[in-house]
């Protein structure tokens, strides 16, 4: 076991979320990302339920002094999503999150990244992706690093995955060197 000396160290809980502000009073908010800049300014994204009962990814912040509990949709559809990271380039929010279905899959999680001006899907081969970790470099391009399955791995096989956004306007680059 290690001591610590020094101060005693206390911990200030803040409430980010409140499930009525969506419409979903009986409904779970889960799964949040954080970023924090020097000045104390707090964005945070997560998933929340909506009254539909679909799972989608909001984003709230505490910009104004305390954390807003109507927060901003970074996803409206008929679909899961879930399991958000957030990168905040400037004060702009980039999210890459896990979403169920889209181009190549009918019901399978795929990971998505939308920086709010473009959304796009990061990867299409019809497997379970999961756990997306996001950081966009100071040129802009996002990087996500996910556990999935494919690929040119044997089938089956659980494997870490990386790829990077291109500056090319036909979206990501592929995730296979």
């Amino acid at each position: 076991m290690k001591e610590f000396s020094g101060q005693p160290q206390t911990w200030i809980f803040f409430q980010v979320t409140d499930r009525t502000a969506t419409n979903a009073p009986n409904s779970e908010n889960w799964e949040a990302s954080l970023r924090v800049f020097p000045t104390g300014r707090v964005y945070v994204a997560y998933r929340g339920d909506v009254i539909n009962s679909d799972k989608e990814i909001f984003i709230t912040n505490n910009v104004n002094g305390s954390f807003n509990f109507m927060p901003s949709f970074v996803t409206m559809n008929s679909t899961d999503d879930e399991e958000p990271s957030l990168f905040i380039q400037g004060s702009s929010p980039h999210v890459a999150y896990v979403g169920e279905g889209g181009t190549g899959s009918s019901t399978d999680d795929e990971v998505w990244y939308d920086d709010f001006q473009t959304k796009s899907q990061v990867t299409t081969n019809g497997s379970p992706e999961v756990a997306p970790s996001l950081a966009v470099d100071s040129n802009g391009k996002a990087h996500i690093a996910f556990a999935g399955i494919g690929g040119p791995a044997p089938a089956g096989d659980k494997e870490i995955w990386y790829t990077r956004k291109t500056l090319l306007a036909h979206g990501l680059s592929p995730r296979y060197p």
